[in-house]
């Protein structure tokens, strides 16, 4: 900074081209484009190796992400940015790079016989063929995780020279850093083959007794849907060969290959790190949003370590596909066939109605085999990656429903009579007449891929049993309508739950590199480091059998787990109420109020991770790093060294796995986070034809509006504090949620109906007001930390204008 170069030390760089001899090549995108891309590390091999050599490498200084705080270890979440005056969220979009572009095409081929067709019975045939081909094409880039860590970071450039020694032009103006992002492309083609026969006897216009067998109809259907999924990832790279960083050939997406002369590491020349700026150097708060990238030709600026030179030549930015790794899952074949039947009974004239139902479930899986690129190094080839491995697993289950809706006195000729009765007693013949009570049952089943556990246990499929039961009254021939309905569903062995992850994440502590995380504190990854260094002449096959011994696992395992995949289970329960009422008293306005409770709790969270941990804990706190002599479960890494201060094992350990399972324990049975318990909603509308009859214009109006209101939610708990210090806090509390206030929204609404071209043509004009209530942008918290200080924020719009036209052809 200020022209002094900054020398990180403590790397060593081999004879030759060293390492990393051309990272992070970082590509400066500001004022409508990409305006510089230069290399940002140096590597100094040799004694003549460029300027200000002290055998380190030279790099550009960037300033940290927003802390998280050293020490405190349930406080690991980087706190979002509230300060309107370091960005102006209610104006500025800082994910103006992101896009989605979706393709669909679809075909659908009916075919319908009726084989009979009376008053009495109709027996017909339906069958169908319908393809759906789908693309989404997705250009996250902003505010997603990428290969080499968070994005979204706002930082401020503090080099006041680059490493070729010209003057920064973007010196001390801030930009978002994004490192090699990832987008992808993940079409579908499915085919869905369905058939149904169904047979319909209608005794309701008998002469005798069989009229109150009603209606009755049965229901088979059989159906066979055949799903090819793909999800291609790129990266927007550099694609030109060069014989010295990127011979032909080698991936430049991946660039996971050293080219020859390179010495262990690998450099990653062709893959890049953009910096979106968004403001000038007043301040270092956000100005404008980020700018876009553009693929094509630019000047690319590397320093040639063979020539002690800074080269300029020409790179081309563009798509590159990224070739996956061995045992991942890049494409998938599923097939699911469905068979089942469905009983509907209406009787007694219409007073009860009974339902059942029954589905036989088949779900089958394969996967695609390994991904391949053409020799240019950058583009699938799609013809080799084409076919599928393995047999079929298969997964099967059946579900049931059954339900009643009754209506017991509904046109029973003395109700009726009653109900045109005045007062009390006419009022109580109308609610015999317009009541209707339901009850609903059913158990389902989800087949899901086959998936193990960390225990090495096989996962079940998720089964689901859910109830639900109420009344309806129906009064003055709609005018008024009550509806109440109470309901319980309990899933059992979901893997939608927020400890889905874990299993990869418990892993990521033994195992380098699980699941594409380059984790420094694991095991294996640091035993290799030490069992290498103490033993030189150990040949690759002796240090991993070494490593295995200190891990106490095996080769086995680690392809058990590798190839998974992994999964967690939790069981979900949850229960509400809900009560609607309708108001409809003349044609000329309408109301209706809505009424919820949901309570959505969680039951027997994550079994088998808890288990995995005390099996491996005793293990773990016996392993030394020889290389400090301290315990690995409490050393801190820095890349591939030992370096106190860092992250250790044992805080990644507590912060991501053990603090938040025993959180979820700790909290059975009590509301979700983010579930608000209740809500109410109420809406009107009136045309103001009932008061102005004879004016022209105003009884064409309608107006109306909308009235919301949520309930306080829980946004995470407090921790519990050690010696009075909640920095020192590495459990929470599960009696003391941080909650989130209750909020009201108002929305309102006009519209005006005429008609056009000699009453041809109906129109309608229509403005509607969202948040009425709002006069600006604002923050709403929805995560907090264990001190109660919010860390996560959702925006919430100022009042919304929305105008809209329709036309009735």
């Amino acid at each position: 900074m200020n022209g002094v170069t900054t020398v990180l030390t403590g790397t060593t760089n081999p004879t030759g081209l060293g390492s990393p001899s051309f990272a992070d090549p970082a590509l400066f995108v500001a004022d409508g484009g990409i305006q510089l891309w230069q290399v940002t590390r140096l590597p100094l091999a040799t004694a003549t190796n460029g300027p200000n050599n002290t055998g380190g490498t030279n790099r550009l200084l960037e300033t940290t992400a927003p802390p998280v705080r050293t020490g405190h270890p349930l406080f690991s979440t980087v706190p979002g940015i509230s300060n309107r005056a370091l960005y102006d969220y209610a104006h500025i979009n800082l994910s103006g790079p992101n896009k989605i572009l979706d393709e669909n095409d679809t075909s659908t081929v009916e075919l319908e016989q009726y084989f009979l067709n009376t008053d009495r019975q109709k027996l017909a045939l339906q069958v169908g063929w319908n393809r759906e081909d789908a693309d989404r094409q997705n250009w996250n880039l902003v505010g997603r995780a990428s290969a080499t860590g968070n994005s979204n970071y706002l930082y401020v450039d503090v080099n006041s020279k680059l490493l070729d020694g010209r003057a920064n032009p973007y010196f001390l103006r801030p930009y978002i850093g994004i490192g090699e992002p990832v987008h992808d492309s993940s079409p579908y083609l499915r085919d869905t083959f369905r058939g149904q026969l169904a047979y319909l006897l209608d005794l309701t216009r008998e002469k005798n007794a069989l009229r109150w067998l009603g209606r009755n109809q049965v229901v088979g259907y059989s159906e066979e849907r055949v799903t090819k999924s793909y999800n291609y990832r790129f990266r927007d790279v550099n694609i030109r060969d060069n014989p010295i960083y990127a011979p032909a050939g080698q991936s430049k997406g991946n660039q996971s290959a050293p080219p020859a002369g390179f010495g262990s590491t690998a450099p990653i020349a062709t893959r890049g790190y953009f910096r979106f700026y968004v403001g000038d150097t007043n301040g270092q708060n956000v100005d404008y949003a980020p700018g876009p990238i553009r693929y094509g030709d630019y000047p690319f600026s590397w320093f040639n370590p063979q020539t002690n030179q800074w080269v300029t030549d020409t790179a081309t930015l563009a798509e590159a596909a990224i070739q996956e790794g061995v045992g991942t899952t890049f494409a998938s074949q599923n097939m699911i066939k469905t068979r089942g039947v469905v009983l509907q009974d209406t009787l007694l004239q219409d007073r009860l109605v009974l339902t059942w139902g029954k589905r036989h479930d088949e779900n089958l899986n394969k996967f695609a085999r390994q991904s391949v690129l053409k020799p240019n190094g950058y583009e699938y080839d799609y013809a080799a990656m084409d076919g599928w491995v393995g047999d079929w697993a298969k997964r099967s289950g059946d579900t049931t429903t059954k339900g009643v809706v009754a209506r017991p006195f509904r046109g029973w000729r003395m109700i009726d009579e009653q109900a045109k009765a005045p007062g009390a007693a006419g009022f109580a013949g109308r609610l015999l007449a317009g009541l209707g009570v339901y009850y609903n049952r059913s158990d389902s089943f989800r087949p899901e891929t086959p998936a193990i556990t960390v225990t090495k246990e096989q996962l079940g499929n998720p089964t689901s049993e859910g109830k639900d039961y109420g009344f309806t009254l129906n009064l003055w021939d709609s005018k008024v309508v009550l509806r109440a309905n109470r309901y319980t569903t309990a899933q059992v062995n979901s893997r939608n739950g927020q400890f889905r992850t874990f299993g990869d994440r418990i892993m990521r502590v033994d195992f380098a590199g699980f699941a594409g995380n380059p984790d420094a504190t694991a095991l294996q990854r640091q035993a290799r480091n030490w069992v290498t260094q103490f033993n030189p002449n150990f040949s690759p096959q002796q240090v991993e059998a070494e490593v295995y011994r200190i891990m106490k696992l095996t080769p086995e395992e680690e392809t058990l787990y590798r190839n998974g995949p992994l999964g967690e289970t939790q069981d979900a329960k949850s229960k509400g109420d809900e009560i609607e009422l309708f108001l409809n008293p003349d044609r000329f306005w309408t109301v209706k109020f809505n009424a919820t409770r949901t309570v959505a709790i969680d039951a027997n969270v994550a079994p088998h991770i808890p288990a995995w941990v005390d099996l491996r804990r005793p293990i773990w706190e016996t392993i030394i790093d020889p290389r400090v002599g301290t315990k690995w479960l409490d050393t801190g890494y820095n890349g591939d060294n030992p370096q106190a201060g860092s992250g250790t094992p044992r805080a990644f350990l507590q912060n991501n796995i053990v603090a938040p399972i025993n959180l979820a324990r700790a909290i059975e049975g009590k509301n979700r986070n983010q579930i608000r318990e209740w809500r109410f909603n109420a809406s009107a509308s009136l045309r103001l034809a009932k008061f102005f009859s004879d004016q022209r214009h105003l009884k064409n109006t309608t107006v109306g509006g909308a009235l919301r209101w949520e309930d306080a939610a829980t946004i995470g708990y407090y921790g519990n504090p050690i010696n009075g210090d909640i920095a020192a806090a590495t459990d929470y509390d599960p009696d003391r949620p941080i909650r989130d206030k209750a909020h009201t929204y108002i929305d309102a609404f006009v519209r005006y109906d005429l008609r056009l071209f000699r009453d041809k043509v109906r129109a309608h004009v229509q403005l509607n007001v969202r948040n009425l209530q709002e006069s600006r942008a604002h923050l709403v918290p929805v995560g907090a930390f264990p001190d109660g200080t919010p860390h996560t924020f959702r925006v919430i719009d100022p009042r919304v204008f929305i105008l809209t036209t329709t036309f009735d052809l």
